[in-house]
């Protein structure tokens, strides 16, 4: 357990740097590194003691009673500011520790771009390729320009996700560190928890109209669903996941695509399978073996076509289950999976990361015996950039 008064003599001399290196502290526990703290290895109790002053001086063990039962209110005289600074690091650490739950697999590869407006943008281009022309040009003449400014992807509504910590006076009096981190965790694992589940209904397409676009053939805006058979583009088809050829024909269906404004079909930097946990056994076999055979009276045995294609598994074990809740039958989401490059399909704006705030109300203090308050949250919305590389296969 670390000793508040250690800690104390730190702040003595320099308080900002010693909230620097408790926070460090506190990162390096989270990764495993040597010289790192455990929100565990904190009490709450402990800090109070030392960290609310009372005369710019500590309150002292046989006063945090007092001071916890509201008999010593704020002025200009006690402070408990340099409590909630330190408490608020260490409910943090928790929060991150519950928050990085390890079966988050959308969460950690869809890349995040920092939201800037309510009207959230990301801009498409089209290179001037259509109509038989090219990017050559004769001297003297203008460069071919790419058709960027009018060009965009846009993003649903920002929506918010978090929940409140509370710092009691029991919980200073009774010493319930551990409650209270247990609960920090637990909220971090429920917003991670939230975060996944709204990446996935995007990315299986349950989210309705979540493509927002305008490209160079669009006079205006296009709204439409992520998969379709016919229209903008063609991304959906039934094919039931079996062998290698299964995945040839999903990298096929991206050629009947064609780059808005071109006749060129869209390009896969990277291919990701995304399958639900009933499929899993299934994408590791066809993507691990050693060779295959075709034919029937003249077998031959070859290499297996897909090694070269770096291609990722996913497995998510929310796919099945957001599939069902969303009115797919049981026997259609466990055989449903999904391949393209997510990481061109889609992104998430992202208004704010993970954070905790830490707010002091007398109100609160008085009416329901809450200390400090600690609120945790986080801020984004998927957005789909380019439908036209990510494809749904059903077993029928």
């Amino acid at each position: 357990m670390i000793k508040a008064r250690e800690i104390y003599k730190h702040f003595k001399s320099d308080p900002r740097q010693c909230f620097e290196d408790i926070q460090e502290a506190l990162r390096r526990g989270l990764e495993g590194k040597p010289g790192g703290l455990k929100p565990d290895e904190f009490s709450i109790r402990d800090l109070a003691a030392y960290f609310v002053m009372v005369d710019g001086e500590p309150l002292g063990h046989d006063m945090v009673e007092v001071w916890a039962s509201g008999r010593l209110v704020e002025s200009d005289v006690v402070s408990s500011s340099a409590f909630a600074a330190i408490t608020q690091r260490v409910v943090y650490a928790a929060v991150l520790e519950g928050y990085q739950l390890p079966d988050t697999p959308l969460s950690r590869l869809v890349r995040v771009v920092q939201a800037r407006s309510r009207d959230n943008r990301i801009p498409s281009f089209t290179l001037p390729l259509a109509d038989g022309k090219s990017l050559e040009y004769e001297e003297g003449v203008d460069k071919p320009a790419v058709g960027m400014a009018t060009e965009y992807a846009k993003s649903l509504p920002i929506k918010k996700r978090g929940a409140c910590i509370n710092i009691t006076r029991e919980t200073v009096l009774f010493d319930e560190t551990g409650q209270v981190l247990d609960a920090a965790r637990r909220v971090g694992e429920m917003i991670a928890l939230e975060k996944e589940r709204v990446l996935t209904q995007f990315v299986a397409g349950l989210v309705s109209n979540c493509v927002i676009e305008k490209r160079k053939t669009d006079s205006s805006e296009a709204t439409s669903n992520l998969f379709l058979t016919t229209g903008r583009w063609v991304n959906q088809q039934a094919n039931p996941l079996a062998d290698w050829t299964d995945i040839d024909d999903a990298e096929n269906l991206f050629l009947s695509n064609t780059l808005p404004g071109t006749n060129l079909p869209p390009m896969l930097s990277s291919r990701f399978i995304l399958v639900p946990p009933q499929l899993r056994t299934t994408a590791n076999r066809i993507l691990n073996a050693t060779e295959v055979r075709t034919g029937t009276s003249n077998v031959v045995a070859s290499a297996n076509p897909l090694a070269n294609m770096g291609i990722q598994p996913v497995v998510s074990t929310l796919l099945y289950s957001e599939q069902v809740a969303a009115g797919v039958s049981q026997a259609t989401a466990a055989g449903t999976w999904f391949y393209g490059d997510l990481l061109q399909a889609f992104r998430y704006v992202q208004a704010w990361p993970l954070e905790v705030t830490e707010t002091r109300d007398s109100a609160s203090q008085r009416r329901a015996d809450i200390l400090v308050q600690f609120d945790a949250s986080e801020s984004g919305i998927p957005m789909v950039v380019e439908p036209r590389v990510w494809a749904k296969n059903t077993p029928s």
